[in-house]
């Protein structure tokens, strides 16, 4: 190694790690098996802490009980916005994951407004696996990793109505297509 030249050790940590990692710039997930306590993401290169700190979590809400009021008082006042952005950043993690992209378009016509973006079940039988689990556990499922996004798509609404007439009476005389506004 030439003089003035270090080589760079990965931190260690006494927290242990996480094996799921969650990019909060371009909502990437990803399986993480590395050493180091941080990490890039590998789709926008964005710093992610690796750590696991549930445990520490739980022990200091135990120490600090105060905590918990003004917690409670916090979530009265802020449900409602606070539960419409964290089912928006689910969206926008899920729709990237099915994409395979930071940008999300509809694979039929290329709509990339997220508001127009739905999960389309390729082979039909989304109502089915909606009734069974419930939107929101179907989400999660795919944002956590632990369900297979292989039959799955994004269309937007258009198309997926389309889609859904298609598979019940056959290919249809339409075209549909965006012009970005």
């Amino acid at each position: 190694m030439p003089k003035g030249v270090y080589e760079r050790k990965p931190r260690v940590s006494s927290y242990p790690l996480k094996s799921k990692l969650i990019c909060g710039g371009c909502f990437y997930v990803w399986v993480y098996s590395g050493v180091s306590s941080s990490t890039k993401c590998p789709v926008c290169g964005r710093r992610i802490d690796a750590r696991d700190k549930t445990e520490y979590s739980r022990n200091y809400a135990e120490q600090h009980p105060e905590r918990k009021s003004k917690l409670v008082e916090w979530w009265k006042q802020n449900k409602t916005q606070h539960s419409r952005d964290t089912t928006s950043k689910l969206k926008r993690r899920v729709f990237a994951i099915i994409s395979e992209s930071s940008n999300p378009k509809c694979v039929n016509c290329g709509c990339d407004d997220i508001r127009l973006l739905e999960v389309n079940h390729i082979n039909g039988s989304g109502a089915a696996e909606y009734r069974a689990r419930g939107n929101a556990n179907f989400y999660r499922d795919i944002s956590m990793l632990r369900r297979n996004t292989d039959g799955l798509e994004l269309l937007c609404r258009v198309c997926n109505a389309k889609h859904y007439l298609e598979l019940k009476y056959g290919k249809l005389p339409i075209e549909v297509k965006w012009n970005g506004t």
